[in-house]
């Protein structure tokens, strides 16, 4: 189930457990809180959710790594969660994303073939700049910013 919070600083959060389902919830939660926000161009409303997939993906896949064994040999995120921040900074919108993964995100170089490892580099041409920093032992936010005046549209122009 998802825990949804208003923050006092304007952030909009929400919290799922860190399994495959949650990234369509996390998805919708971004074009949400954007549309709160008078953002409705089509454009930042997908590369948003883009970014929100791969990283919430990501956080997911941390946090199950993170995740003791359960006795027959594979991990289990059984009580993992992971959280999706969406705020506004000036004209910058700044989604967030927690996980508890030991792990730092880096990009990788896959085979033509391979089916996962492309997902930062898709991040990183989306947005204007992401990052990461540990808040406290244990605990990962991996930031990304994007400014949104491009997407801004005049009152008399549709976007």
């Amino acid at each position: 189930m998802a825990d949804f919070m208003t923050g006092t600083t304007g952030r909009h959060y929400l919290e799922l457990p860190a399994e495959p389902s949650s990234v369509s919830c996390a998805r919708e939660h971004v074009a949400v809180v954007l549309a709160s926000f008078g953002l409705t161009s089509r454009e930042l409303i997908d590369d948003a959710q883009l970014i929100t997939s791969e990283l919430v993906t990501n956080a997911i896949t941390a946090s199950v790594a993170g995740a003791s064994g359960n006795g027959d040999g594979h991990a289990s995120a059984l009580g993992k969660r992971v959280r999706v921040s969406v705020r506004m900074v000036d004209a910058r919108l700044v989604l967030e994303f927690w996980d508890d993964g030991a792990g730092v995100p880096k990009q990788r170089t896959p085979d033509d073939y391979e089916v996962r490892g492309r997902g930062l580099f898709l991040v990183e041409a989306l947005c204007n700049r992401w990052g990461y920093h540990r808040p406290t032992p244990g605990e990962k936010i991996v930031w990304v910013e994007l400014d949104v005046e491009p997407y801004l549209c005049e009152p008399a122009t549709p976007c």
